[in-house]
């Protein structure tokens, strides 16, 4: 189940270590390591990797996609190459998801409770739904109150709000659900 503008995916592993060996040296911090095994510090981050080691973490890497394959694949009654042509990291929004097989039906929280309610063979007085209120977004009035009300509006936090409050506009006058990702904005 998932509504037509769900995020869905992505479909995709990947590995991600960094060397902050040059780092650590400029900073004065040195480190000691004692170990038992070859790599046994390959997930360390004082340090950078030869090529074996990085032929290593790729075929890790290839293992956990394969594995996910196979999980996608036998839980979506699908095969392999099938899950793989869709896959490879890819994010979906959830009409497409539907398209390509991976959800099976398009809705929201009401209708899955419904699906499950079903499945489970439940009566509704058995299922109890917390519903909150919507409430319109005000970065000022967010800060604000993380702040304990001492947040002052400067022109970064006006603009901000009015951008803000066009976008509950226009949601609100969308057809159907939308999900977007907005970036964290860090104020000093």
């Amino acid at each position: 189940m998932a509504n037509p503008s769900t995020i869905t995916g992505s479909i995709g592993v990947f590995n991600l270590l960094f060397d902050a060996s040059e780092l650590m040296n400029r900073l004065g911090i040195y480190h000691e390591v004692v170990k038992r095994g070859e790599l046994a510090d390959l997930f360390g981050f004082h340090r950078s990797r030869n090529p074996d080691e990085h032929a290593l973490l790729q075929e890790l890497v290839d293992g956990y996609y394969q594995d996910f394959l196979d999980r996608v694949a036998e839980g979506r009654q699908m095969t392999r190459e099938q899950v793989h042509a869709i896959a490879q990291g890819r994010v979906w929004t959830g009409k497409q998801a539907k398209e390509r097989g991976l959800v099976d039906e398009l809705g929201g929280l009401d209708r899955a409770v419904q699906v499950a309610k079903q499945r489970a063979a439940l009566a509704d007085e058995d299922v109890r739904l917390l519903h909150l209120p919507k409430h319109k977004f005000s970065l000022p009035k967010l800060l604000g109150s993380l702040l304990g009300g001492k947040a002052q509006k400067n022109s970064l936090l006006n603009t901000l709000d009015a951008h803000l409050a066009r976008l509950n506009i226009l949601l609100s006058l969308a057809e159907e659900p939308v999900v977007a990702l907005l970036p964290w904005v860090w104020l000093d």
